[in-house]
C-alpha cells in the first residue's frame, strides 16, 4: 500500500510530436465529434480526480496553444524546435519536480491515445494504490507492450531529474527504480494514433461520431 501522506497526483500531457507520419498534423488536435483528443483526456483526468494538469509542447503552437487555454491547462514549451521524447519527458519530470508537492506522483500520458478516458485513468488511480511495496514506478502492461500513463513516485521523479538525458525507459531498465509492470487487458492504454490507417480504424470503429482535424 502507498505512504498514506502521499500527494494528489498531477499529469503532463505529452504533446510535442511531429506528426511526420501524419502528414505534419499534431495529433493532439484531432478531434471526435468535435471535442480535441487533448481535452478528451483532460477531461478524463478530471473526472478521475486528478485537476492539476499540464502540457508539453512544442512545434504546431499556433494550433496547440488555443486548444491548451480551452481545456485549462498549463503550458510547457519546449526551447528546441523538434524535441525528442525523452526531451518531453524530462520538461514534464522537471516541471513537477520543481513545482508540486513533494510527494505528489506524477502521471505521464501521450496525447494521442483516443480510447483512454475516466474509466481507465480510475483504473490506474486503483492500481497504483495497491502497487507491491516499494514500487517507484507504475507502467500499465498489455500482453508484451508497455503503455500509458506512467505513474512515477517522487522518488522516480527525483532520480530521473536529477540524471542529466536520462529518460523514463533508460531508467526503467537500470537497477536503481523498482518498476511494476501493471498487467491489464484494457487495450485502450497501448492503442495510439500513429499513421493515416490507425485514424481511418478509429473513425471506423466510432460511427457515426465524427474524427477529423
Amino acid at each position: 500500500m502507498p505512504d498514506p501522506g502521499e500527494g494528489v497526483p498531477r499529469a503532463v500531457l505529452l504533446a510535442a510530436g511531429q506528426g511526420s507520419r501524419l502528414g505534419g498534423r499534431p495529433k493532439g488536435s484531432l478531434r471526435i465529434a468535435g471535442v480535441t483528443l487533448i481535452e478528451r483526456l483532460a477531461h478524463g483526468l478530471r473526472d478521475a480526480g486528478i485537476h492539476e494538469i499540464a502540457i508539453v509542447l512544442g512545434p504546431y503552437l499556433d494550433t496547440m496553444l488555443p486548444i491548451a487555454e480551452r481545456a485549462g491547462l498549463q503550458v510547457l514549451r519546449h526551447a528546441a524546435p523538434m524535441p525528442s521524447r525523452i526531451d518531453s519527458q524530462r520538461l514534464a519530470i522537471s516541471h513537477h519536480a520543481s513545482t508540486a508537492p513533494a510527494h505528489a506522483p506524477l502521471w505521464l500520458v501521450l496525447a494521442d491515445l483516443p480510447w483512454l478516458a475516466a474509466t481507465q485513468f480510475r483504473a490506474v488511480a486503483e492500481a497504483w494504490a495497491q502497487r507491491p511495496p516499494g514500487a517507484q514506478m507504475m507502467v500499465p502492461t498489455v500482453g508484451a507492450s508497455r503503455g500509458h500513463p506512467v505513474v512515477l513516485g517522487p522518488h522516480a521523479v527525483r532520480l530521473i531529474d536529477a540524471r542529466t538525458g536520462l529518460g523514463v525507459r533508460q531508467a526503467m531498465q537500470g537497477d536503481d527504480l523498482r518498476v511494476w509492470r501493471w498487467r491489464t487487458a484494457d487495450p485502450a492504454h497501448i492503442r495510439d494514433l500513429d499513421t493515416a490507417q490507425d485514424i481511418q480504424c478509429l473513425s471506423q470503429a466510432l460511427a457515426p461520431a465524427s474524427v477529423d482535424w
